[in-house]
């Protein structure tokens, strides 16, 4: 996980001033410290304001002016989960400033070919057929238990993470 910083004064003067810095294991103080050494390497007086123009390993949840203490607990907190990618896309759905760890690793279901797919798991882990002859249970709706499933109690991000929204 990194971003790349750039020189304000750089890029309105039209050149192009920055460095990656990577975050994994860093504090915010510390990740100032390399921005506060990118600016003073600048050739522009007056470098003193950034901005972040990229990132990797952030998804969608990192902008420009995000604080680089946001970026600092993001980073602790994408090293600390099972599956980034599922964190993103949860994060990305419920808001960065209400996802947790916690919230996260009670919410997570997996990730799941279909809506159908996983309603065939649940149902599986429920019993629902147990002692139920297959010549009955093969006339169940997954497709109907499914919709209704992910209409209130569950959602499937593009990615096909699925997280349980009643937790």
């Amino acid at each position: 996980m990194r971003i790349y910083v750039a020189c304000l004064a750089s890029y309105n003067a039209g050149t192009l001033h920055g460095s990656w810095i990577d975050c994994e294991g860093k504090g915010a103080d510390e990740i100032y410290e390399e921005i506060a050494a990118m600016l003073a390497a600048s050739s522009e007086e007056g470098a003193e304001e950034f901005a972040i123009h990229d990132t990797e390993g952030f998804g969608d949840l990192v902008g420009e002016y995000t604080s680089i203490k946001e970026i600092a607990q993001l980073t602790e907190i994408l090293c600390e989960v099972e599956d980034c990618e599922a964190f993103i896309e949860w994060a990305d759905y419920i808001g960065l400033a209400y996802a947790t760890i916690e919230g996260f690793r009670d919410a997570y279901r997996g990730k799941w070919e279909s809506k159908k797919a996983y309603a065939e798991c649940l149902a599986d882990d429920l019993g629902f057929f147990l002692g139920v002859p297959d010549t009955v249970a093969r006339y169940f709706d997954y497709e109907a238990f499914a919709r209704d499933l992910f209409t209130s109690d569950y959602y499937m991000t593009n990615g096909g993470y699925v997280f349980n929204q009643n937790v």
